[in-house]
């Protein structure tokens, strides 16, 4: 069986922690934690679960704190954690065999990272993330932020969940551009992979045509991560799209699916293209096409509901505008099969309520 230091690095997160390393005391040989500064009790909740806690001086950098604490770990093997993930105890199990059963060949093993889960506990959007690695390997940690560890070919891939979790989530913090910003004027150098998340940043922060520009220079720089182009298209599209420019959110949009196998993600924007220009027979088009390519050719990023509740609920809205109160209402009892407590499908089923005997219609009972 193998030995399993388990590392994570913390500011302020006392709200999160203890929840946190619940989950990781059952299959832990170590706990590894590494303050980076905080002024909560963070560090009294960790004192109930470990005593290697470690300080380290921030410096804007995630892979630095990474790699620190990955120094202070003893074991075989090193998993990751942030202190607002959680595992269930069906993934708890999981691990605890992993340790036993795993092949020393391997010197990664990548798991799933669940940021959504619906009513029915099955994954709405999640990704593989590099998760466990070999200490002998020293693996290291790249990128200022958006950290990663460079994938091993001698890797092991599991179905095991690491959940994210929501539940104290705040609002989108500035956190990640500042450092951003700061490191451009200190004129630190970036690897075409930080031109890529800078500009996300820049895009979740309203700042469009910052965005698009460095996502320009990075499609026209980048030529192995494929996912990440692909998305760097559709984020261009949302730029122009909030910037009201339809004409080009359209133009990358299908300058995407010239290059790209169209997943339901990408076929969804164009008929929020369509929709916005209020022409929704187009719109209904490519809604529908896009429920007929659920999960089918599904890119690094994998987001479920692109494939049922969106178009679903894009669709009884677009049938609705062209009079057809019938198929409106079938597509709202389709989103309502997914998520019947959705606060939309709630409002759409007392609206039609309301309007159901003006027409001769009636209302399906799921």
């Amino acid at each position: 069986m193998i030995t399993l230091s388990v590392c994570l690095i913390v500011k302020n997160e006392e709200k999160v922690l203890a929840e946190c390393l619940s989950c990781v005391k059952p299959f832990a040989d170590e706990i590894i934690i590494v303050d980076t500064g905080s002024v909560d009790k963070t560090i009294e909740v960790a004192k109930n679960f470990t005593n290697k806690i470690f300080k380290f001086e921030w410096i804007d950098d995630f892979s630095a704190a990474r790699n620190f604490s990955f120094s202070k770990a003893t074991c075989d093997y090193i998993m990751w954690l942030d202190a607002d993930d959680i595992i269930l105890q069906e993934d708890i199990s999981a691990i605890q065999k992993l340790k036993k059963d795993l092949n020393p060949i391997f010197d990664m093993v990548v798991m799933k990272y669940v940021s959504g889960i619906d009513v029915n506990g099955k994954e709405t959007f999640y990704y593989y993330r590099e998760r466990i690695v070999k200490k002998s390997a020293n693996f290291k940690w790249q990128g200022f932020v958006h950290e990663t560890i460079p994938l091993s070919p001698k890797l092991l891939r599991t179905e095991i969940r690491i959940i994210h979790n929501k539940k104290y989530e705040e609002m989108q913090s500035k956190r990640n551009l500042l450092i951003y910003e700061n490191a451009l004027k200190k004129n630190i150098e970036f690897t075409n992979r930080d031109y890529y998340y800078y500009a996300r940043e820049l895009y979740y922060h309203g700042k469009y045509k910052k965005a698009i520009k460095y996502l320009k220079f990075f499609i026209k720089n980048e030529q192995f991560n494929m996912s990440d182009i692909f998305e760097a298209h559709l984020i261009i599209s949302q730029c122009y799209h909030f910037l009201k420019n339809f004409d080009m959110a359209l133009k990358f949009l299908i300058d995407t699916f010239k290059k790209f196998i169209p997943n339901a993600k990408l076929l969804c924007k164009i008929g929020d293209v369509f929709f916005e220009k209020q022409d929704y027979l187009k719109a209904i088009f490519w809604y529908e096409t896009a429920i007929n390519n659920a999960n089918k050719n599904e890119a690094v990023f994998i987001e479920k509901d692109f494939g049922n509740i969106i178009p679903f609920l894009q669709l009884c809205v677009c049938y609705y505008q062209i009079d057809n109160i019938e198929k409106a209402i079938y597509y709202n009892n389709k989103a309502k099969e997914v998520e019947p407590n959705n606060k939309s499908v709630q409002f759409n089923n007392k609206f039609f309520t309301k309007i159901i005997s003006k027409n001769n219609f009636h209302l399906q009972d799921n």
